[in-house]
């Protein structure tokens, strides 16, 4: 019975969703625009140069 609960809930989801969005679809708009550059982002730094500094020193 909780298998036949489960599809039968599962199935009343699927239609309150297809009518949501056959009603409203346009809920988000997406404003898309190229990255800006900011100096106050953290940068990768090269480590392959500490990394051989440590090697060389052991």
């Amino acid at each position: 019975m909780k298998g036949l609960a489960a599809i039968a809930v599962a199935g009343l989801m699927a239609v309150a969703g297809a009518l949501w969005f056959q009603t409203s679809p346009n809920v988000v708009t997406v404003k898309v625009a190229p990255m800006q550059p900011n100096a106050s982002l953290p940068t990768f730094k090269q480590v392959q140069d500490e990394v051989r500094q440590e090697k060389m020193r052991q």
